[in-house]
């Protein structure tokens, strides 16, 4: 298993502020989809019970073995997010993507995002990413890096999103 974390701060931008601009509506999701994985017709569900789905198509950014292994170019995604709060000033959303192709229980990638205050009246953005491929031990680090490659690239564009997004509110 291959695991990373990935943190950013959100000047003068407090806890509550950051979960109603990325997480109380489907909005931020619809745009990051739209913008960044080039999908207009990503779908995302209210929340129910502190749990939601983000059904997406996703190109994959992958070495060429792993596309054949895979059967595709892209591929579709429902993400499962749970949120859940620790009292008013910090909430965590974990991200359990599924994805769609033969073999795909395979590979699993797991997310959990905290959101807690930071220093000045920001807050802090942690995110850590746990990749595993049940393959045959010469080529699971191989995968695995590969897909921890992926989940780095695709967790940091969402973040920058994320602070793009932050901007745009505070202004």
């Amino acid at each position: 298993m291959k695991e990373l974390t990935l943190e950013v701060n959100i000047e003068h931008f407090s806890v509550q502020e950051y979960y109603k601009t990325i997480y109380s509506d489907a909005n931020g999701f619809k745009r990051f989809h739209k913008e960044l994985t080039k999908d207009p017709s990503a779908q995302v569900s209210a929340w129910d019970n502190g749990v939601r789905t983000v059904s997406f198509q996703m190109g994959l950014n992958v070495p060429q073995m792993i596309k054949k292994m895979i059967g595709a170019e892209s591929i579709s995604v429902v993400e499962t997010q749970r949120l859940s709060w620790q009292g008013k000033d910090k909430f965590s959303v974990s991200s359990e993507p599924s994805l769609n192709f033969p073999g795909s229980n395979k590979f699993t990638t797991k997310g959990d995002i905290t959101v807690a205050p930071g220093p000045g009246g920001s807050c802090q953005v942690t995110c850590v990413m746990s990749c595993n491929a049940a393959m045959p031990w010469p080529m699971q680090s191989t995968v695995e890096a590969a897909m921890a490659t992926e989940a780095q690239s695709s967790i940091g564009n969402f973040l920058e999103f994320c602070k793009q997004l932050c901007a745009e509110a505070r202004a």
